[in-house]
């Protein structure tokens, strides 16, 4: 059974609401849980995915630059004053961006 899209999506809002309410109740053991791109230093990240083993990691998405990440990561590669500078990009600058391709569908070799 496979779960819908918008539940999917609810269930999200749900976590991140309750994860946000959480930091802003000065809990400091939360502060990694919704951190600030390291790449733009968005405050928009989104969760993606959590560990099949409780509390190891979590894969965050930043859809403004659409950089991810995973909090298990080097403080090189999550923390914003750790990330190397010359990958950093600048909030005003993204707009200037070409769109990001999709990716075409698999090809697969036809078969006789």
């Amino acid at each position: 059974m496979s779960l819908s899209r918008a539940y999917k999506e609810s269930f999200q809002d749900i976590l991140i609401k309750k994860l946000k309410s959480s930091l802003s109740n000065n809990n400091a053991d939360q502060q990694d849980l919704l951190p600030i791109c390291p790449r733009c230093e968005s405050d928009k990240p989104e969760i993606v995915s959590f560990s099949p083993v409780k509390g190891a990691w979590i894969i965050y998405n930043c859809p403004v630059c659409i950089y991810s990440w995973r909090s298990a990561e080097p403080d090189y590669a999550t923390k914003p004053d750790r990330y190397n500078p010359a990958f950093k990009i600048k909030m005003e600058n993204i707009s200037t961006f070409a769109e990001v391709p999709v990716i075409p569908a698999l090809r697969l070799a036809d078969r006789d």
